[in-house]
C-alpha cells in the first residue's frame, strides 16, 4: 500500500520505552473497562455496519479503516477493545490486509462492477492492473486508488482482437512482477444490438458474443495459469450471470456464453487444484448502475426490490464477494458459482419488462 502504510513501529528510545510501558498499563485498564461495559450495553458498543445505510464507501484509506477493524454487529470484547485503542496502526500493517502480497488483473474495470472490484482489492492491499478501452475512465479509477494509498496501473486493450489477451497478461506481469489474481469481468452483453432468439440468431453475432464472453476469458485464464503456477498459488474469478441458469427471451447468445463460462470455471478448478490455483464464478442479480439506473421508474424499482432481500444490489456487493474469493479466507473454495442476487433467484418468476 506504499504511502498508506503509516504509523508503523520504529526503533524506540529509552524514553519511548518508558512511555510505552505507561501506555500499556492504560491499555490494560481500558481493555478491562470496555470489556465490562460491553456486557451491560452491547448494542451501544457495536461497530457500525457499513451496509446499513447502503451509501458509497469512503475512498481514503484512513476513512476505510476508521471502522476500527471490527466485524460488523459483533459486541466489543476485551481483545477487540485493544484493537480500538490502536485500530489505525493495527490495520495499516500490510500483513493485516486481506490481499497483502497479491497481484490482480481485473478486466473491464474502468466502471461499474469492475471498478468497484479494483478499488476494493487495492484497499485490501493488492497491487492492481485496471483494464479497459477508455483511457480517461481507466485513469480516473487509478487516480482514486492511488489517492487512497494503493498501487495501480492502467492498461488499455481491446480484447476482441487477436493476441490481445496474452498481451494483456504479459503486460500485467511486467507491470507488477507477478500475477496471482485474475478477474474476468469484461463482457459483451449485446454485440451491435444483434442478440436475439435462436430462431432469428445471426451466426456472426453469436460468434462475436461467444468470443468476448467465453473465448477471451479462456485465453486470459490460459495465459494467467503460468504466472500463477510460478507464484505458487492463484485465484481466478469469472463474473458470470444468472442468465446462464435463468435465461431471458431474446438473449440466447449471452445466456449460452455465460453457461460456457461457468463450465470453463469448473474445468479449471479441477485441472489446477494440484497447483493451488482456484477458480470460481460470481453470478450477480440485478446490480444498480449509476448511469443506466439514474432515472429508474418507481414502479420498476418497486418490482425489483420485491424480488430481493430488502434492497437492490450495488457494485460493492460484488466487489466484497470477489475479495473473499481472492483471499486466503476462501482457500478451500473452488469450482463454485456464487449466486449473488439478494435471494431473487428463489423468488417467483416475474417479467421485468
Amino acid at each position: 500500500m506504499g504511502a498508506a502504510l503509516i504509523g508503523l513501529p520504529v526503533a524506540a528510545t529509552s524514553s519511548e520505552v518508558a512511555n510505552n510501558e505507561a501506555t500499556n498499563a492504560e491499555v490494560y485498564f481500558l481493555t478491562i473497562l470496555i470489556g465490562l461495559l460491553s456486557q451491560q450495553w452491547p448494542s451501544r458498543l457495536r461497530a457500525p455496519d457499513p451496509r446499513a445505510t447502503h451509501k458509497a464507501r469512503p475512498t481514503a484509506v484512513n476513512q476505510r479503516h476508521a471502522a476500527l477493524a471490527l466485524r460488523p454487529n459483533l459486541p466489543i470484547s476485551s481483545i477487540q477493545a485493544l484493537n480500538i485503542y490502536a485500530a489505525t496502526r493495527w490495520r495499516f500493517r500490510k500483513e493485516d490486509l486481506r490481499l497483502a502480497n497479491e497481484y490482480a488483473l481485473i478486466t473491464g474495470s474502468t466502471a461499474g462492477i469492475g471498478a468497484a472490484i479494483a478499488i476494493e482489492f487495492a484497499l485490501e492491499g493488492a497491487q492492481v492492473v485496471v483494464h479497459g478501452r477508455n483511457e480517461k475512465r481507466g485513469a480516473a479509477v487509478v487516480e482514486k486508488i492511488v489517492a487512497a494509498g494503493g498501487k495501480a496501473v492502467f492498461i488499455a486493450a481491446d480484447l476482441s482482437t487477436n493476441s490481445a489477451s496474452e498481451d494483456l497478461v504479459t503486460g500485467a506481469v511486467k507491470a507488477m512482477g507477478q500475477l496471482t489474481i485474475l478477474v474476468n469481468n469484461a463482457v459483451a452483453e449485446v454485440v451491435d444490438g444483434a442478440d436475439s432468439s435462436i430462431a432469428t440468431m445471426d451466426t456472426t453475432s453469436w460468434e462475436a458474443t461467444m468470443k468476448v464472453n467465453a473465448t477471451v476469458p479462456m485465453e486470459l485464464c490460459r495465459a494467467a495459469i503460468g504466472p500463477m503456477r510460478s507464484a505458487g498459488h492463484g485465484s481466478i474469478i469469472n463474473i458470470s450471470s444468472r442468465q446462464a441458469e435463468r435465461p431471458s427471451a431474446g438473449l440466447a447468445a449471452y445466456a449460452a456464453s455465460k453457461g460456457a463460462l461457468n463450465a470453463l470455471t469448473r474445468a479449471i478448478a479441477v485441472e489446477e487444484a494440484n497447483n493451488q490455483i482456484r477458480a470460481n464464478t460470481i453470478s450477480p442479480g440485478f446490480i444498480l448502475n449509476d448511469q443506466r439506473d439514474a432515472d429508474i421508474a418507481d414502479d420498476r424499482r418497486a418490482l425489483l426490490e420485491a424480488m430481493h432481500l430488502t434492497r437492490l444490489g450495488q457494485a460493492r456487493d460484488v466487489a466484497l464477494a470477489a475479495v473473499y474469493l481472492a483471499s486466503s479466507e476462501s482457500g478451500f473454495v473452488t469450482g463454485i458459482n456464487l449466486q449473488l442476487d439478494g435471494g431473487s433467484s428463489n423468488a417467483r418468476a416475474a417479467s421485468l419488462g
